[in-house]
């Protein structure tokens, strides 16, 4: 039982660890739970992965569909992870757990499908010129150097332009894919400290609930540190989840 108080101690971090397994933040339930449950904590994600600020009150978060639409009868059903509209940005968020040949080009056709939904029949094409759409393509697994054995690199930010020319032909679609792993080795392994955008990338590769509590330390305040891991134990207490994470582990 979690004793009664007004904050959640390490103390307590460490009896969940000995009473409760942790399921990773990248598991599937887990992380659209977390933010489903709440979007401010999904706004602020986003806006510290694609560098903008936005003032209290100025903006408007809405879940959208993740079922994308079949253009053929026989097409594929295909599914994204989490899709919202902050303001007239549209922002797909996808999460990837394993290494399969081609994850990342999968997840390209997926924002090249949500780009093109943007417009409604009848919209002038020019109309997206007004709305900009973001993948955040998360990998959970290790991105290594074929020769150095070593996590390559961290980020990387996807425009088309030519090769040629070297023209960006669309200012208003991006592509940032993140490797958790080579964060979380900066977190470990540096001297320096990470800034907001950083950290938010480390606590997602937490592998118990006191490495989870204290890097929310450097992330919230105590409210919100307090908020985020009540939903963390919610959720792992969700049978549903539960059940879907012994599956996962098979």
């Amino acid at each position: 039982m979690l004793k009664e108080k007004n904050y959640l101690s390490a103390e307590d971090m460490v009896e969940l660890d000995t009473k409760r397994e942790f399921i990773p933040l990248t598991f599937d339930g887990m992380f659209k739970g977390l933010f489903k449950k709440d979007l401010d904590l999904l706004k602020d994600f986003v806006l510290s992965q694609i560098g903008l600020e936005m003032e209290d009150g100025m903006y408007k978060v809405e879940l959208l569909d993740s079922e994308l639409v079949k253009d053929k009868v026989n097409e594929y059903q295909k599914t994204v992870d989490i899709y919202v509209t902050i303001n007239n940005m549209y922002v797909n968020i996808e999460i990837n757990r394993e290494y399969f040949k081609n994850v990342e080009k999968r997840n390209f056709i997926f924002a090249d499908k949500l780009h093109t939904m943007m417009l409604k029949r009848g919209d002038d094409i020019k109309g997206l010129e007004d709305k900009m759409f973001i993948q955040i393509n998360l990998n959970a697994m290790d991105k290594y150097d074929e020769n150095n054995k070593k996590l390559k690199y961290g980020t990387d930010k996807i425009v088309y332009y030519g090769l040629d020319t070297g023209k960006v032909y669309n200012s208003n679609k991006f592509v940032y894919v993140k490797f958790l792993e080579y964060f979380r080795d900066l977190y470990y392994n540096e001297e320096e400290e990470l800034d907001e955008s950083c950290l938010w990338l480390v606590l997602f590769t937490s592998k118990s609930f006191l490495e989870m509590y204290n890097i929310l330390g450097k992330l919230f305040d105590n409210d919100r540190r307090e908020q985020f891991i009540r939903n963390v134990i919610a959720m792992i207490d969700d049978k549903k989840i539960f059940e879907d994470w012994e599956i996962e582990k098979l």
